[in-house]
């Protein structure tokens, strides 16, 4: 965890054999200020391939403390309410892709 001037920076990973208790946890050790939590987990209803990790309503117990959420490990962007944001790769990584637009995400 790092911090600039009043917001940290949070890394996490997450994987879909970490109970929801430990999200609860995690929050709990969260600083009240306006966290930057930088996630890598896949997102129910946001994969194309394999298992989710984690649900949107397990991520809600993070927003009271969250200004930003940003996602990885999902290949394709989404966006989810004002601040859970997953910008995908920049790069194709398969030929079903290759019209699907590619973005970077910024935070300001």
């Amino acid at each position: 965890m790092r911090h600039i001037g009043d917001t940290y920076v949070i890394g996490l990973w997450v994987s879909r054999h970490l109970p929801t208790v430990k999200i609860d946890s995690f929050f709990q050790q969260m600083p009240d200020a306006p966290n930057i939590i930088l996630l890598h987990a896949a997102v129910e209803h946001h994969v194309s391939e394999g298992q989710p990790d984690i649900s949107l309503s397990e991520l809600e117990v993070l927003r009271p403390k969250t200004a930003y959420l940003a996602l990885g490990h999902a290949h394709n962007k989404f966006q989810s309410k004002d601040w859970i944001f997953n910008p995908g790769s920049p790069e194709y990584y398969r030929f079903a892709d290759q019209d699907y637009k590619r973005i970077f995400m910024t935070w300001c």
